[in-house]
């Protein structure tokens, strides 16, 4: 949008006007702009005490709205000129474009709305801050929806607080009864200040954030790899369930300490892995023979090898004892008897998958996730859509090595980790969508331009008719006056000075009464064409307002939907938490907290939380922790331990002793 059309459009409504009324109406009968400047201050007032009172939120403000009522309440009988009018329904269609507008939550333009008041006095003083983009009030307003466009239903508790300090900075515009520029920005300022010392706290949320995902890759990638390395050495070959069961449960734990301590690439490691390939091999010998080889050359060394690094893992511990006694027993049935062990009882492991592994150590991905990737930025606000939910999110970090992309809420909060491998089709189904936050008050005051400019279209169409009218009224009085004319040299020539003398007087006495009332009705056409202005133009507002609230209507029993079913999803996962399980909290100072649930009341449904040397921190019960989590106040670290889990494990020890 070009800046100078704003004022070109207003310099021509205002010429405009002056062609339309053509003189027919005085100064005294238009809504003087500091008579207009008071009203506004009092609709400031009473924006002030409703917030007060009750919840913005509740308030449904549109400014020319608000100064009709009020017009209506003192029966003004003022008329507001056509440059009043524009203003006014340009500051109505800018805000109207933002509360339209998908990335703006009803919360946010609770907030902001209120500044229709400043933009519009600032409008009527100046009208020349229409399109300067470096005048105060629309830097106060970038930087309001930048930094509450993170704001959803599942921002947390600590967004909140942002939203409440930006109402109360905009309240501060309403009231102000000095200099609008230097009041706005003043505010501005103070409101930048409170955003810097905001996102100080965010960042470093955000820097825990993003270290704990990425110890948590870390440790998942551990993971993968060694249950893929221990998948690999058994090459797809049937063996004995208990043995599948120790190579996954105990041997990879051994497994995981080389991978942490040594590497994936040093000798104790390659030794673990050959462990399993020899133990699997010598399953397979047919011959007494070559068992006999087998036994005394490999397992001799695997034996040992296997006793001397288990003792130390206490899990599973009569599981360890009969997998070795059966690595001692089995060589030595097939050397006795000659026979090949029977693997028809044996369980069949499946060989991984090489393309499924966490991390991209050289960073290569498909050139059109690739693509997609670079076009993202940190601190970009996204909106995911997860579970039928449009939650609003921030990337923090995009973690090449481990082939993620982390998003948190505007609480700090984590809310999603996406892999960069299928990225760019994840933004193609529309899961994932960038918001433009720069573009969004630029594309409302260009909507606001739009409607000046059909206000115009329509101005210079009335304008048309009017002087068409006009005109078309002007022959008809040059009509009469020629037939007047020529009654008149008809009665000079048939008459005397005597009757010529009443003849003149009786078409004076008929034309004076005539122009008189020709003036009053061109002066009342005037007044009931700026009335039938005014009334399609307040028509026009009802429609788009209804418009609005249909739409915000529909949005808002959609998102109450998808609100329940996060709540049941999140309800599902509070009540699958076992004791031991961890918990991620924002505290009422918004603060995070780490705790663990150290016991849930079956009877109240109760759970209480400890920290890391078992104080009490928290209890809470299931419905309000799910409330919590939907919110974006709490996340589920890690379930625990389940307690079939833990009986399942108990029994088969205690069955193994006996």
């Amino acid at each position: 949008m070009q800046s100078y059309r704003l004022p070109s459009i207003i310099a021509v409504i205002d010429h405009l006007e002056r062609r339309l009324y053509d003189g027919k109406l005085s100064d005294g009968e238009f809504m003087p702009n500091e008579k207009l400047l008071g009203l506004l201050q009092l609709i400031g007032n009473r924006y002030v005490a409703h917030m007060v009172s009750s919840d913005l939120h509740s308030l449904q403000f549109l400014i020319g709205d608000d100064l009709q009522g009020m017009l209506n309440e003192r029966n003004e009988q003022l008329i507001l000129s056509a440059r009043q009018l524009a203003l006014i329904q340009f500051v109505e269609s800018v805000f109207g474009a933002i509360k339209s507008m998908p990335e703006v939550h009803g919360r946010v333009y609770s907030a902001i709305q209120g500044l229709q008041i400043c933009l519009l006095r600032m409008l009527l003083i100046d009208s020349e801050a229409l399109g300067d983009v470096e005048r105060p009030h629309r830097k106060f307003l970038e930087l309001l929806i930048s930094k509450l466009i993170g704001y959803d239903d599942y921002s947390g508790q600590r967004a909140g607080t942002l939203i409440k300090d930006a109402e109360q900075r905009v309240a501060e515009t309403t009231v102000s009864v000095f200099n609008e520029e230097q009041a706005c920005q003043t505010i501005l300022s103070e409101f930048t200040k409170v955003v810097h010392d905001y996102d100080h706290q965010s960042q470093v949320f955000e820097n825990n954030l993003i270290k704990k995902e990425h110890n948590t890759a870390v440790r998942d990638d551990a993971r993968s790899f060694i249950d893929r390395s221990v998948l690999l050495a058994i090459n797809g070959k049937a063996i004995p369930a208990d043995l599948v069961r120790f190579f996954q449960e105990i041997w990879s734990k051994y497994l995981h300490i080389v991978y942490l301590k040594k590497g994936s690439n040093s000798q104790a490691w390659q030794q673990g892995i050959d462990a399993i390939a020899t133990i699997v091999k010598g399953l397979y010998i047919e011959n007494a023979n070559d068992m006999m080889q087998f036994y005394q050359n490999e397992l001799s060394h695997v034996l040992p090898f296997l006793y001397s690094e288990t003792e130390s893992i206490y899990q599973e511990v009569h599981l360890t004892q009969r997998v070795l006694k059966y690595l001692e027993e089995f060589p030595l049935e097939v050397i006795h008897s000659g026979k090949k062990i029977d693997t028809s009882g044996f369980q069949k492991v499946p060989v991984p998958d090489p393309s499924q592994t966490i991390a991209v150590p050289d960073g290569n991905y498909p050139p059109e996730d690739q693509k997609t990737l670079d076009a993202m930025q940190i601190g970009n606000w996204y909106i995911l859509n997860t579970d039928g939910r449009n939650v609003h999110c921030k990337l923090i970090k995009k973690e090449i090595n481990f082939n993620y992309c982390l998003f948190s809420n505007t609480s700090g909060m984590r809310v999603a980790s996406i892999m960069i491998r299928g990225l760019a089709k994840f933004m193609a189904t529309g899961k994932l969508k960038l918001i433009d936050t720069g573009s969004i008050v630029p594309n409302a005051f260009e909507a606001g331009t739009v409607q000046l400019e059909e206000l115009l279209q329509r101005l210079e169409s009335k304008v048309y008719i009017s002087e068409r009218e006009r005109t078309r009224a002007s022959q008809i009085e040059r009509i009469i006056a020629a037939r007047r004319e020529r009654l008149e040299r008809e009665q000079l020539a048939q008459s005397k000075e005597q009757s010529q003398h009443r003849t003149s007087d009786t078409v004076m006495q008929d034309t004076a009464p005539s122009e008189v009332a020709a003036e009053q009705k061109a002066v009342e056409a005037a007044r009931e064409l700026h009335r039938k202005i005014d009334r399609e133009e307040k028509a026009l507002r009802e429609q788009k307002k209804q418009e609005l609230e249909a739409a915000s209507q529909a949005q808002s029993l959609a998102e109450q939907k998808y609100k329940e079913q996060a709540l049941q999803t999140a309800l599902k996962a509070v009540r699958d938490i076992q004791p031991g399980g961890w918990l991620e909290l924002l505290t009422k100072d918004n603060k995070k907290l780490e705790c663990k649930l150290a016991l849930k009341l079956r009877t109240t449904k109760k759970m209480i939380f400890v920290d890391g040397i078992g104080q009490k921190v928290a209890e809470m019960l299931e419905a309000e922790l799910a409330n919590q989590i939907v919110e974006g106040n709490a996340h589920i670290i890690d379930q625990g331990t389940d307690f079939e889990d833990t009986l399942r494990s108990l029994i088969t020890d205690r069955i193994g002793k006996i």
